[in-house]
């Protein structure tokens, strides 16, 4: 048969790529003409020949319901019926698609016992079972249901969150015992590690999932592939940048990204992170972050009609805010709840906010992650379970987003935070419009004087020099440094005379080997430099006022700021700056003392008793 003589074909025996120059041998490029031609083509005609006999099954249904003959062609309730039934729908529609809940009672019928009829389940009836996401169901609900079926395809993925069912161990091996599951399953000195159906002593929970079942008796397994059974390669729903951290985190590579570019760039790149200076409260178990969350609620509230212009949709389909922790999830819920009660005409009580478990199978075009962890916190829970991040990350479809204390990404390279924070710090940019970068609380800082441009926080950072007296003092806390900055005359000079005034000069950086030529000539202008390890703060201060928010004080060019990023600061002055100024002191030398640094700010702090500056000189 002719290909050109199918139904459906639309290719010249010219066209067939094997005929084609540029043929290469590739059995992908078969596969992709056979689905378009004689896959097709068949398909068509398959459907054409289960139509017809669909209607021929009709009449004899509709004969034997007149002639009330059910030997004829069942149409009662016993099992005859209902297979009948089941074999005359799938001429039509050959795939049912159900719950694990439902589907035993797709398989139930009537049968005669004696002189009674009962329940009874058809076993080895369907032709094939497919379970889909069996990586998020939990054994003892699917795996009875598979003596339904006569061959059964399970696609899941055991590198995402596995479901959690609590149940104690006594319970769990009672109730195994009671239905004759075999001792292997639920026997403490049994075979089977890990355990993959009942729960372990002293613990509540049911581990494992149909996927893990499955993977323990399939006999097919992709040459490739990580863990039993056969991988699919292909991902088409992140963008590359952000798939390759799932890569890496739990696909050994494996994972190849196919996702369609966007026709119009989005609003976002694909990743970004934002510092926020939070501190976690412990709730029980749980914990959460009320700086953060507020920073998070912030950030989407002013974000969202530029991204609901962009997308052309409402502001619950474009964003998700994932988050570890349920206590967090209620505190942003409750911070976008007071801006939709501050801006009637905007709602954004929609917007899904959830857990991580939550959040499987959803996706968005934009997803936030708020880790909630501050620097003095334990990040085993994130750090041990790989799963967790690789859900949260493979939500978001153009863009990923980490609002949060970044400290935490970057105190194991190797670790799953570690390799987030790589590729955050590598491949992201950093936000200029995200509040909380700053010790203080929001209610304080966020009553100063806005600035949004690098031409204002270059002159102010210029006026801070030039205004500098014998005995005071400014800090600089810029954690990244940049030659160009370094080297401006305006720095190299407003350093110079500020130290020969007999003011002295604090910069603040991090502790980074590719900078120590910079640091060093700092330190040859006149100024005392001081390191810190895992620095995010950025923060201008003298006696007269305290500026801080996500501007790079030392790093930002100056003669083509229009490469920067748009940050922005708050600027304080008064008693506001006075009580900003305390705890942004206190935190740099409790942090610059771990570190056998010598303190800071006592000058900053004399000054302010002794200055006579008032807020309108500084304003003029």
């Amino acid at each position: 048969m002719k290909i050109s003589a199918l139904p459906g074909s639309v290719l010249s025996e010219n066209q067939h790529p094997w005929r084609l120059e540029s043929w290469k041998g590739s059995i992908g490029v078969v596969e992709d003409f056979l689905d378009r031609t004689i896959r097709y083509a068949l398909f068509q005609l398959a459907l054409r020949y289960w139509e017809g006999r669909w209607v021929l099954e009709v009449h004899a249904l509709q004969k034997a319901l007149n002639d009330n003959d059910n030997r004829a062609y069942p149409f009662r309730v016993g099992e005859r019926a209902i297979k009948a039934m089941y074999r005359r729908w799938a001429m039509l529609t050959p795939l049912f698609i159900v719950t694990t809940a439902s589907l035993p009672k797709l398989s139930k019928c009537r049968v005669k016992e004696g002189d009674k009829f009962v329940e009874r389940y058809m076993t080895d009836f369907f032709d094939l079972l497919i379970v889909d996401e069996a990586g998020q169901i939990a054994p003892y609900q699917m795996v009875p249901g598979m003596a339904f079926s006569r061959k059964a395809v399970v696609v899941g993925d055991v590198f995402q969150i596995e479901p959690v069912i609590m149940t104690s161990h006594v319970t769990d091996t009672g109730n195994a015992r009671k239905a004759g599951v075999q001792d292997y399953f639920w026997d403490n000195d049994g075979p089977i590690s890990p355990r993959v159906v009942t729960a372990a002593p002293g613990n509540g929970q049911l581990m494992g999932s149909v996927m893990r079942v499955a993977q323990t008796s399939t006999s097919y397994t992709s040459s490739d592939s990580p863990v039993p059974g056969i991988f699919l390669t292909e991902h088409r729903r992140c963008h590359r940048d952000i798939i390759e951290i799932c890569n890496r985190l739990v696909y050994n590579g494996k994972l190849q990204p196919m996702t369609v570019a966007p026709s119009r760039k989005p609003p976002l790149p694909p990743l970004a992170w934002a510092n926020v200076n939070g501190r976690t409260d412990r709730l029980g178990n749980s914990q959460r972050n009320l700086k953060e969350a507020s920073a998070v609620a912030r950030w989407v509230f002013e974000k969202s009609q530029e991204w609901e212009t962009f997308y052309q949709k409402p502001i619950h389909e474009i964003v998700a805010v994932v988050t570890p922790f349920s206590p967090q999830k209620d505190a942003i819920r409750a911070a976008l709840r007071q801006h939709s009660r501050e801006h009637p005409n905007r709602n954004f009580s929609k917007i899904m906010v959830g857990t991580v478990n939550a959040m499987q199978g959803a996706e968005r075009d934009i997803v936030v992650f708020s880790p909630t962890c501050d620097r003095d916190v334990s990040t085993g829970f994130l750090d041990g379970k790989r799963s967790l991040l690789n859900v949260a990350i493979s939500r978001a479809v153009h863009s990923f987003v980490v609002i949060g204390t970044m400290e935490i990404f970057e105190r194991n390279p190797v670790s799953a935070l570690g390799i987030l924070g790589k590729a955050l710090f590598s491949k992201g940019v950093e936000l200029g419009d995200v509040t909380g970068n700053w010790v203080a609380d929001d209610s304080l800082i966020l009553r100063g004087r806005r600035i949004s441009s690098v031409t204002e926080h270059h002159k102010l950072l210029d006026y801070a020099f030039e205004n500098l007296k014998t005995g005071q003092e400014i800090i600089i806390v810029s954690p990244y440094l940049s030659q160009q900055a370094v080297t401006a005359v305006q720095t190299q000079t407003g350093i110079r005379k500020a130290a020969a005034r007999g003011a002295l000069v604090n910069v603040v950086t991090r502790d980074d080997e590719k900078t120590a030529p910079l640091r060093k000539m700092l330190e040859e202008a006149g100024a005392r430099v001081l390191t810190i390890r895992r620095l995010h703060s950025k923060t201008l201060l003298t006696s007269a006022f305290i500026d801080e928010g996500s501007f790079n004080w030392l790093s930002v060019w100056r003669d083509s700021p229009e490469g920067a990023n748009l940050d922005t600061s708050w600027v304080l002055t008064g008693e506001d700056a006075k009580r900003a100024s305390r705890e942004a002191i206190d935190e740099l030398n409790e942090r610059l003392k771990g570190q056998g640094n010598m303190p800071i700010g006592q000058y900053i702090f004399d000054s302010q008793k002794k200055s006579a500056m008032t807020e309108s000189t500084y304003q003029k």
